[in-house]
């Protein structure tokens, strides 16, 4: 199993969740909500991978029918770049605008339970937690413009 993920960069095959994330993608263009009951906890989270999976690929093809031809290059980019920190690659192009933990940021309101984000799918990625270091996200603007006292 361990060297199929390492070569692949996904779990093995699984005939039953396979044809259940499949049927369940539909949900990302009706909108329908779904509860499914799983026999294991372990296969929670294969499931839930293999929904992250299909989602990136949904949400991808709705950037590329949606946004214009000229941004669609632009979006290949960052989805690359998603894909590479995805697979615990670090981006040497990325700009690191991190600042140190005691420099305060002014305007910022921070709440106790902020979103960590992750690499789990392009929009926890991008939309969530700190987001892509170097680019305007949705979770910087969220951070920086929405949460600014002024």
């Amino acid at each position: 199993i361990r060297s199929y993920r390492d070569e692949f960069g996904r779990a093995l095959p699984h005939p039953k969740l396979d044809s259940a994330a499949d049927h369940l993608q539909d949900a990302f263009d009706t909108g329908e909500k779904a509860l499914v009951f799983v026999r294991r906890v372990a296969t929670t989270a294969e499931l839930k991978a293999k929904l992250d999976r299909h989602y990136d690929r949904w949400i991808r093809s709705r950037f590329d029918s949606e946004l214009p031809a000229e941004m669609q290059a632009q979006v290949g980019t960052i989805f690359e770049r998603y894909q590479k920190e995805k697979r615990g690659e670090r981006d040497p192009d990325a700009a690191d605008t991190s600042t140190p933990d005691d420099e305060p940021q002014p305007d910022l309101v921070y709440h106790d339970e902020d979103d960590e984000g992750g690499t789990d799918s392009f929009f926890a990625w991008f939309f969530r937690g700190e987001g892509p270091r170097g680019l305007l996200s949705g979770a910087a603007f969220q951070k920086n413009r929405l949460g600014s006292v002024s």
